[in-house]
């Protein structure tokens, strides 16, 4: 997934962090999180379920703490049609604008 960095910064951006679940109504504590360098606008997310719908929001962290993350983001991911020798994956690619 792609994200933009914020029009806002409180700092420089020492960290990304990318949230993600499949369970909209989890607080935060129950979201898996990824941390990104501060450096970089993009992230991988592996083992992901199949035909499953994730919901994702990434924050900007300073030094002074995180920022307000984007809007959440509804996200299925592709059906994959694999003979049984070949176990599914589910990696998602994304852009948040």
């Amino acid at each position: 997934m792609r994200w933009k960095e914020p029009s806002y910064k409180n700092g420089i951006i020492v960290s990304y962090i990318v949230r993600y679940s499949n369970n909209f109504a989890d607080p935060d504590s129950k979201w898996f999180s990824k941390r990104e360098n501060g450096t970089v606008t993009y992230s991988t997310i592996y083992d992901l379920d199949v035909d499953a719908i994730y919901y994702f929001k990434v924050g900007a962290e300073t030094v002074a703490g995180e920022g307000k993350p984007t809007r959440i983001l509804m996200v299925r991911t592709q059906p994959i049609a694999l003979p049984p020798s070949h176990p599914p994956t589910g990696e998602l690619k994304i852009s948040l604008v």
